[in-house]
Order: C-alpha cells, then structure tokens, then sequence
C-alpha cells in the first residue's frame, strides 16, 4: 500500500521475482535494475532483522521487500479488524455502573470512540449522542426526553458538561433520601426506647 501511495506499486510488481533484467536492455538499465536489486534486500534483509523469530519464519523465504510489505500488511488488517471488532464491542455494551461517575463514564465512551476513529472507523454524531445518552441510568430518562424533544445536537464535551448537573442533582437526592430515611428511623427508635 505505501509502494503504491508513492506511485511505485506497479513497478515493484513487475519487478518482484524477476532475477535477471530481461535480454535487448541497455547498461543502464542493468545497473539500474542491479542497484534496484541491492536496495531491495537491504530493505528485505532489515526488514527480517526488525521481526520477531516467528515472523522471520514466515517472511524469509520471500523473493523481495515488497512481497514481505504486502504479507505485513495484510497481517495488520487483520489485526486492526479484530482490534476494531473489540473495541467496537465494548462501545456498544457501555452502560453506566453504580457509582461511577457520569463524566468518567461518559469519557470512556469518548476515549473508545476515538480509537475506533484511530482504525478508520467512524460514527455519526447523533449515534455517537445516542449511545451515551442511552448508556445511562433510568433516572436520566428526563433528562433524555428533553434533550430529544428541543431536538438538540451537541458536541460530545457540550453533551457530558449538560449531563454533570443532572447527574449531582440525582446524587444529591439520594444523600436526602438516605438522610431523611436515616433520620426517621432514628425518630422511630427513640420513640420504642421511650414506651
């Protein structure tokens, strides 16, 4: 892929294999063909110095630089579609957990968004809204229906800023809650102490 980005592609191709420049060529064509020759497997030879032991297994038997490029390559777009498949995966399991903080969690969605955007992989942003706002807890469910009934659009920073204050008003509601609870059955025990 990068000999061909640099317009070479279809020249190492013909050349790839070949021992022996063809009969009827001039001088400089054979030295440039030698000095192409040489070039290749010092590139070939530093190539299988920079891999590991398995890897030179599999490459050293390869006639150029080239053919070893393109076997790395396709190697890594395996690599990267399964990399991509994982991380795709833990995006679109994401769900908020008890007691994590909703900016922590939401930046975790952002931080895998980016490495699929990393591999080439991209979303649109009102997916990548939706996933977040339907990672959340049930308690957000306001939150969630006004955001879609103003039918606003925000960047995901603008998105997590919008959901803090939600998020510790709720936080705050439950320290009431188990505060009032708490209270009350202080209440209660004091009056059976009493009788």
């Amino acid at each position: 892929m990068t000999s061909n980005l640099l317009g070479f592609g279809s020249l190492l191709e013909k050349l790839d294999g070949i021992m022996a420049p063809p009969k009827g060529t001039t001088q400089e064509e054979v030295d440039s063909f030698r000095k192409w020759q040489d070039d290749d497997n010092k590139a070939k030879y530093y190539m299988l110095a920079s891999m590991s032991d398995e890897l030179q297994r599999q490459h050293e038997k390869m006639t150029s630089g080239h053919a070893i490029l393109l076997h790395l390559q396709e190697l890594d777009g395996v690599q990267n579609q399964s990399i991509r498949y994982e991380i795709s995966r833990d995006l679109f399991r994401c769900r908020i957990t008890e007691g994590l903080a909703v900016d922590k969690h939401v930046l975790n969605m952002v931080g895998l968004k980016e490495r699929l955007e990393s591999l080439n992989s991209f979303m649109e942003a009102d997916l990548q809204e939706d996933m977040i706002l339907q990672s959340l807890f049930s308690s957000f469910f306001q939150f969630i229906m006004n955001y879609y009934m103003t039918k606003q659009q925000h960047t995901l920073a603008k998105l997590l800023k919008m959901l803090i204050l939600p998020y510790m008003q709720m936080k705050g509601k439950d320290k009431e809650a188990a505060l009032i609870a708490s209270t009350s059955k202080d209440k209660k025990f004091k009056a059976q102490d009493e009788q």
